[in-house]
């Protein structure tokens, strides 16, 4: 349940993070404080309860996780939020077609790339495009606590059959996903000192 392999994270919520992280740090159970961690991280107000009439009571206090971890937990979500900020600007200019026409002529062709029978669409197509994925579909915004999650989406998306990419674009833009999400979540154990 609380794994730290990044293939067990699913989009799914775990319930008790907080309480998880407190068992984990205090009887040594390093294994389960990343999901945990992230769980929080991807909670809005990274988990507090922000409601001024709630009680203060014992019980409560029980189950907050310290000062220390609370600030590792707003630097990671700042360093989460850039990167996934930073992909959504920029992945557009990521990804140019090694297949793309040239003057008109079909690029030549190297070992790296193959033939497409279909042609990407054009940079403005893929603009277009990636604007309205990530900005008008709201992914943008639902995904900026979830980076990760946002990031799997790109993985799992057929971007042949959804976008007309071509079989070499489709494949770099799901391997450049997949890879960064597999750094940030090893990037997790340095930011959350775990």
């Amino acid at each position: 349940m609380w794994s730290n392999d990044l293939a067990d994270l699913s989009s799914d919520r775990l319930n008790n993070a907080a309480e998880t992280i407190i068992l984990g740090r205090n009887y040594g159970l390093p294994k389960v404080l990343k999901r945990a961690f992230y769980e929080i991280l991807r909670t809005s107000g990274l988990g507090q309860d922000n409601d001024d009439t709630a009680d203060d009571n014992d019980e409560d206090k029980r189950f907050q996780i310290t000062q220390t971890d609370h600030g590792l937990l707003v630097r990671t979500r700042e360093k989460l939020s850039q990167a996934w900020f930073e992909t959504l600007s920029s992945a557009h200019h990521l990804f140019p077609c090694p297949n793309a026409r040239q003057d008109g002529a079909p690029s030549d062709q190297s070992a790296d790339r193959t033939t497409n029978i279909v042609a990407c669409p054009s940079v403005s197509e893929k603009k277009t495009q990636w604007t309205q994925l990530v900005l008008f579909s709201g992914m943008s915004y639902e995904y900026s606590h979830d980076v990760l999650s946002g990031l799997k989406i790109f993985v799992d998306r057929n971007w042949m059959v959804e976008d007309g990419y071509c079989k070499d674009c489709s494949k770099k833009r799901k391997d450049v996903s997949q890879q960064q999400m597999v750094s940030l979540w090893k990037m997790l154990d340095d930011w959350l000192k775990l």
